[in-house]
């Protein structure tokens, strides 16, 4: 598989990229557009920093693309939206420099309240300002931090030992989860209201967009001073322009700016205003560490299935893959045994969890079933896109638990409605190691093995149907592996034969005319793992 790397990335991370034997590595660097969209159908998987522009054009040029790594935070450079709708996993590396844009925001901070830059510039023009540069001090004052992150929490750690109060607005978190870091959670006009400094460290997106504004910025304490270190677009630079001139904002530390690379001029030279230029994850600590983290995402991913840190997919741990690994195939061969069986358009697809996976990662299982029914009829689905795919075609997906087992460790089962009824399998993962069984169709008892090709067919309860199966199978040379029968007690039974190979049409079709035989599917999970 191929990994193209079209942004400077640090050695270690190429070196984890190459010690795959798996993965060959492309370093392109300094692409346009229209050369990367040239060039990213050859490709499994793309690491990029916050200049390359994964657009939608580049996604769905990108026929082999199965992951996109972001050495960094920021993923507002990547079309999130159509990287799900393509299936394309989309990772970042929010840990890797969050020490580093949280120590920038302490020195913007410190150079804001000091007037640091301001007092190195005039001396070094041979000014001895020292009567115009009066500052103020930390301690005693509020810092208000938007974004409780991984950076909000590390700026609050550096924050409370200079003597500052901290509150903290975050619309995801609880607030025991904060109350013994020394933070007081509030929300947005509380935070406003009351804090000296506020800084913001939240993701770029609609919602966000101009969070500060001007009529937050009239709601701040006169002489505030605003920092931010996370996207130029979180402030709406015009207000923030007009607040440093009133004095409203009495300073601003910035590091990210709406027009990069050529931030407004008026506000960046603005003698109140310190800014940078977008260097908060520029440490050689931090570049090692977004470096080593992408790559190592990015090798997990794609050779050994494991996915972690993903922005538009849930993530899973190493060891959260081992318990659930049996349960992804489980989910994966009900599904696509119900949709090969079922007629009709499906309307329904309902998940009930029995068991020890009442607490499993029930999205991950639903994503897998859901992919495997739609398989057989779509190209270029899988887990990332499928619910999306799904809702465009007007399919329900509905989940459910129930502490109810059915005498295993754990359960599945599915309902699959069409307009010509409704189909119901149910499977659970037995013994070592942990190989998939059906247990039920349509509430009947059955125990067979959801593997290979497989007969299913409904038939008369009446003598002779087994020999009738055996002597079909010889004649056309069809090996059977394992045959499951059962009665309904209502004058029908139900078949279950697994097959050494698949059926042709004729064949199939000449089964179904066996006397006693009502209906008969094949059913192929050969290539559903």
């Amino acid at each position: 598989m191929k990994v193209l790397v079209t942004e400077p990335l640090a050695e270690e991370g190429l070196t984890r990229l190459r010690a795959e034997q798996e993965l060959t590595v492309d370093v392109l660097l300094g692409l346009s557009p229209q050369e990367l969209v040239q060039r990213i159908p050859e490709y499994e998987a793309l690491i990029v920093r916050s200049s390359t522009k994964v657009t939608a054009e580049v996604l769905e040029a990108a026929t082999r693309l199965r992951i996109v790594g972001r050495a960094g935070t920021g993923v507002d450079n990547i079309d999130l939206d159509t990287a799900t709708r393509q299936g394309v996993v989309v990772v970042n590396t929010p840990q890797g420099n969050a020490v580093s844009v949280a120590e920038l925001t302490m020195g913007l901070l410190l150079g804001c309240v000091r007037q640091i830059a301001r007092a190195d510039h005039k001396l070094k023009e041979g000014v001895w300002a020292k009567k115009g540069l009066k500052g103020r001090e930390l301690a005693g004052k509020t810092l208000g931090i938007v974004g409780l992150g991984r950076i909000g929490r590390e700026v609050a750690a550096r924050a409370i030992p200079f003597g500052l109060a901290v509150l903290g607005h975050d619309p995801f978190v609880a607030d025991v989860d904060f109350t013994e870091r020394g933070i007081r959670l509030v929300d947005l006009p509380t935070l406003l209201a009351e804090s000296h400094a506020i800084t913001l460290h939240v993701p770029m997106t609609d919602q966000t967009q101009h969070l500060i504004g001007a009529p937050e910025i009239r709601a701040m304490r006169e002489g505030v001073i605003l920092i931010n270190t996370a996207r130029g677009g979180l402030v709406d630079e015009a207000a923030l322009l007009e607040g440093l001139q009133s004095g409203k904002v009495g300073a601003a530390g910035l590091d990210v700016f709406e027009g990069e690379p050529n931030p407004a001029r008026d506000l960046v030279s603005h003698e109140n205003v310190v800014a940078t230029p977008h260097i908060g994850a520029s440490t050689l600590e931090a570049q090692e560490q977004v470096g080593y983290h992408v790559a190592g995402y990015v090798a997990d991913y794609l050779v050994r299935g494991v996915l972690q840190s993903a922005v538009n997919y849930p993530s899973v741990s190493t060891e959260e893959i081992r318990f659930i690994r049996p349960y992804l195939t489980l989910a994966a061969r009900l599904g696509a045994f119900a949709a090969q069986v079922a007629v009709g358009r499906m309307h329904t697809l309902s998940i009930l969890y029995s068991g020890e996976l009442v607490e499993a990662r029930h999205g991950l299982l639903t994503d897998r079933a859901l992919c495997a029914a739609l398989a057989p009829f779509l190209e270029e689905i899988n887990p990332v896109n499928a619910r999306s795919i799904a809702r465009q075609r007007g399919l329900k997906v509905i989940e459910s638990t129930s502490t109810n087992g059915n005498g295993y460790p754990g359960g599945i089962q599915i309902a699959l409605t069409t307009p010509e009824g409704t189909v119901t399998v149910e499977g659970a993962a037995i013994g070592q190691p942990h190989p998939p069984r059906l247990i039920s169709v349509n509430g009947l008892e059955i125990d067979a093995p959801l593997k290979g090709p497989t007969l299913f067919f409904r038939n008369d309860d009446v003598p002779g149907v087994i020999g009738r199966v055996g002597t079909f199978a010889g004649e056309k040379g069809i090996n059977i592996a394992n045959f499951a029968l059962r009665s309904d007690g209502q004058g029908g039974a139900m078949g279950v034969v697994q097959v050494g190979r698949r059926l042709n049409r004729q064949e199939l079709e000449e089964f179904s005319h066996l006397p006693g035989i009502r209906m008969a599917r094949l059913v192929d999970l050969s290539d559903v793992s």
